[in-house]
């Protein structure tokens, strides 16, 4: 039987979340953050995943440095497989959520100053302007 791309995000990926999944539901003493702090963190990862790996293995393929066999994936978007993708978002999903499984108890008394969050983003952005900077130089 031939392992497709799928085949391999259905069975290192998907089962790897199912089950994590189930083990969330399971665990009752712990208090998490609001649902939708971690679906607005989750996204936040995602989308910073998925912006810095597309041109990244788009140039890897674009110069040969790997290649996905014949019927091995399913589509493909640009240059990379559509299972790339795929792969990029439920790996960030997967992380995600064993960061909230594996983190103690929510302090909800911490809070943020308007200044410790615009430094934050200040620093953000740095970091994204020089890594910019970096990959177009």
């Amino acid at each position: 039987m031939q392992l497709t791309y799928l085949s391999f995000l259905a069975v290192f990926l998907v089962v790897p979340l199912a089950v994590l999944g189930v083990a969330s539901a399971l665990q009752t003493n712990c208090h998490r953050p609001r649902r939708s702090v971690q679906v607005g963190g989750v996204a936040v990862i995602v989308v910073l995943a998925l912006s810095y790996t597309t041109p990244w293995d788009n140039y890897l393929i674009a110069e040969g440095v790997w290649w996905y066999g014949d019927g091995r994936v399913a589509a493909r978007i640009w240059l990379a497989p559509l299972e790339e993708y795929i792969f990029i978002v439920l790996q960030s999903v997967l992380v995600s959520a064993w960061a909230f499984y594996l983190a103690g108890p929510v302090d909800g008394s911490v809070g943020h100053s308007w200044i410790d969050r615009f430094v934050g983003g200040l620093a953000g952005a740095g970091v994204t302007a020089l890594g910019a900077v970096l990959f177009l130089g």
